[in-house]
């Protein structure tokens, strides 16, 4: 039986999960990991459900500046858009929730998909620099991980790279395209002059790196984004007991962010818990209680964006059933 992309994808998906969980899994006390989910004041995590959809309210807010060079959306399909794209990443593997998200403001607004896609690229690069601020900040008030200092400058520079190849394309717009025509002629002329559509409709989405005063503003909602979510952490590392700070809650973030990047299965399991107790454990919380202050931080992440999911899923009438159809494209 010849199994289906979207079948390969998830076994892949699941492979690397399963490799990162069981690194995750080692040397973990269970009953201290029982003990501190069973003494931890639930009550006291409601400023983080807050802050929680306080992040992505204001991402919203970001991509409305950040699509302004292809349309003035309204700010409620972008909101649904955001929150089903995040839906799509809980319940299926490789990230595909970005293109179920390019998908569905393309179609609530017609919009080119592609030019949508590409505008979620510069919110990806956005949240590089961000965080690479924030972090900076947050190192003056606690120290730098050596462990870390290679891995963060080659982060650094790639995201540097991304920036210098985005601007290449969009300043030197003609000759890209020129070339990418020459490369397309291996393919037959149907597909070739369909790939080449999407290519330009990307860069078109790009444009918005042209317009400072846009940047600027989503840059500055980048920053609020991700401070609100760093202040999840906060709460309830506070909830449970745990000493954490709010630069903490920046680290710990930041290397979550960092770790699940990396295509997984739905959800990021594995890749988040991973990532997620090697920056706890960096920041001096003992390996078992940083292993339960991250499962927690995860559920209720993944219980309010798959809630909420279902919600705008089942008010807008879009079935899993054809959000799998346009995750596994």
């Amino acid at each position: 039986m010849i199994l289906k992309k979207r079948h390969l994808y998830f076994l892949a998906g699941i492979g690397i999960s399963a490799l990162f969980l069981i690194l995750t899994l080692r040397n973990i006390k269970w009953n201290r990991v029982l003990l501190l989910l069973r003494e931890t004041q639930y009550i006291v995590i409601l400023p983080a459900l807050i802050m929680f959809f306080a992040d992505f309210t204001l991402r919203t807010f970001r991509w409305k500046y950040l699509v302004m060079p292809l349309k003035k959306c309204k700010f409620s399909n972008l909101l649904i858009s955001v929150f089903i794209g995040f839906f799509g990443n809980s319940i299926f593997p490789m990230r595909a929730g970005e293109f179920i998200r390019s998908y569905t403001i393309g179609t609530k607004e017609k919009i080119s998909k592609s030019s949508s896609l590409a505008t979620i690229a510069v919110e990806r690069v956005m949240d590089g620099f961000a965080l690479l601020f924030l972090l900076l900040i947050s190192f003056l008030f606690m120290p730098f991980p050596d462990r870390l200092e290679n891995i963060f400058q080659l982060v650094v520079f790639l995201f540097f790279v991304l920036v210098v190849l985005f601007y290449g394309l969009i300043f030197y717009r003609k000759t890209t395209m020129k070339v990418v025509r020459k490369i397309l002629k291996i393919f037959p002329e149907k597909i070739a002059s369909k790939l080449a559509k999407l290519i330009n409709s990307f860069i078109t989405g790009l444009e918005i790196m042209k317009k400072p005063r846009y940047m600027f503003m989503a840059f500055l909602f980048s920053l609020m984004s991700w401070t609100a979510n760093a202040s999840v952490f906060y709460f309830v590392g506070q909830a449970m007991g745990i000493e954490i700070t709010l630069a903490g809650g920046i680290f710990t973030t930041t290397v979550i962010s960092l770790g699940i990047s990396i295509p997984s299965s739905p959800g990021h399991i594995g890749v988040f818990e991973y990532f997620g107790v090697l920056a706890a454990t960096l920041i001096g919380i003992e390996r078992s209680e940083a292993f339960g202050f991250i499962i927690l931080v995860h559920f209720i992440q993944l219980v309010l964006l798959i809630s909420v999911g279902i919600f705008f899923s089942m008010k807008e009438h879009i079935s899993i059933t054809k959000l799998e159809k346009k995750a596994g494209k």
